[in-house]
């Protein structure tokens, strides 16, 4: 079904995970640094300090930015698109570590934030939102988690103090492989490694050119059931009409969740009610009224609206009423390729990352720019649950060096008989002769 309310759904539902699963690069890929030692370990005064929380606000804050660029760029009313900010988020924490000077600059004010705060609340916001329920069978039914990932051409050099960074503030993975003359292997561990850590789930078909030197990527997976009894959703008694956005009706099969507490949010040009997994994951519907297209009212000022604690009435001690509303729904599904490079530039300001000017001297001395920056989704919501994933990468590139010369001048003289040669712009031979005596 192609319509505008799987539009919003698809970014406003953005959480994805990534399980941990061993990866397939050996013989390939040459493990520089491995994280997986490393504590994952908080405390309730950690996610609960003033400091984390406006971290967190600021984090909520971007990611409304991201989707409302995101979605005024990508809008087509034939397809359902959608992006995840966290798994963008995460992978330009990569970027920060790597970077310095003014690239690295850019990239904090995009967050509006300073790198102390960054680094200091960039491991818990990662473990925070990590998650791990197992079922009866020891087999994990709920599931988020978050795997980041360089890829280094063989050729480049690093600095080790840059990759321990990387992987002690980032939980970073570390591989060098061989772009340039093994290419084909070299994406095939990539893309084995993406699978691995999606549970299968996303099997992108990343080509990374023989010019890449570095790889940049954060992969994301999510599973969750409805249900504390992991039981499949029902359908409702009776068939719905849909509306999709070209105005053809039909008659569908719709999920009847379950009832959850408070009563629909209402707003000028749409309506919006959420349905929760066993995880407490909620997954907010947003209906649009009185506009031809969802993409005509602000993503950001529905995102602001609906997860404003205030927006969602749950009792009325006048009336002395308590609210629970449940949301009859359709199965769907979005993949979504998303190029990035134009709305980091353009919309989020971070413009030096993808010029000559790049600094990304705390990895590497050698000059490097990014070439691009992408984003692989697939997101199933279904009568089982919820399965996701994001991939998001970010391919930097040598770049020329730029050296300085010492200036020196000579002299031609046409002092004899001379051939010529006229052209045009695109070197087309306008005329060419001999030229013999010029009396």
């Amino acid at each position: 079904m192609k319509n505008s309310l799987l539009k919003t759904l698809g970014i406003m539902s953005v959480v994805f995970a990534l399980s941990a699963c061993s990866s397939t690069t050996s013989g390939v890929a040459q493990e520089l640094r491995n994280p997986k030692e490393l504590e994952h370990t908080y405390n309730y005064q950690d996610i609960n300090s003033e400091d984390y929380l406006a971290f967190k606000n600021k984090m909520r804050t971007f990611s409304s930015k991201i989707s409302d660029a995101f979605i005024n760029r990508e809008f087509d009313p034939e397809k359902n698109i959608a992006i995840s900010p966290l798994s963008l988020e995460l992978c330009l924490g990569l970027a920060v570590s790597a970077s310095a000077g003014a690239t690295r600059n850019e990239i904090l004010n995009a967050f509006d934030m300073d790198l102390e705060t960054f680094n200091k609340f960039y491991k818990l916001y990662y473990d925070e939102l990590s998650f791990e329920v197992l079922n009866e069978y020891n087999e994990p039914e709920s599931l988020l988690s978050f795997t980041n990932s360089i890829w280094a051409d063989n050729e480049l050099a690093l600095k080790e103090q840059g990759l321990n960074s990387l992987m002690d503030e980032r939980y970073c993975y570390a591989y060098s492989v061989d772009f340039n003359n093994d290419n084909r292997k070299s994406n095939h561990a990539i893309n084995r490694f993406v699978r691995d850590h999606t549970n299968e789930f996303l099997s992108p078909q990343f080509e990374f050119s023989k010019e890449t030197a570095l790889a940049l990527i954060n992969t994301i997976y999510l599973k969750d059931v409805w249900n504390l009894d992991g039981d499949d959703l029902s359908y409702a008694d009776e068939k719905y009409k849909f509306t999709n956005l070209n105005g053809e009706v039909s008659k569908e099969k719709l999920l009847e969740g379950h009832y959850f507490p408070g009563k629909v949010i209402e707003a000028a040009n749409y309506s919006s009610f959420y349905t929760q997994t066993k995880a407490g994951l909620k997954l907010y519907f947003v209906k649009p009224h009185n506009v031809n297209y969802i993409s005509d009212i602000s993503p950001r000022a529905i995102i602001n609206n609906i997860l404003d604690d205030n927006s969602l009435v749950i009792k009325d001690d006048v009336k002395k009423e308590k609210y629970q509303t449940k949301c009859i729904f359709p199965e769907f599904y979005v993949h979504s390729d998303n190029n990035l490079r134009s709305m980091l530039i353009e919309d989020l300001l971070i413009g030096k990352l993808f010029t000559s000017e790049c600094n990304f001297s705390n990895l590497t001395d050698e000059n490097i720019c990014c070439e691009t920056i992408k984003q692989y989704i697939k997101l199933n919501v279904e009568k089982s649950g919820i399965e996701g994933g994001a991939a998001t990468y970010i391919a930097m590139e040598a770049t020329a060096e730029i050296e300085e010369y010492e200036i020196v001048h000579d002299t031609f003289v046409v002092d004899r008989e001379f051939g010529f040669v006229i052209t045009n712009k695109t070197n087309d031979i306008l005329f060419s002769g001999i030229v013999t005596n010029i009396d």
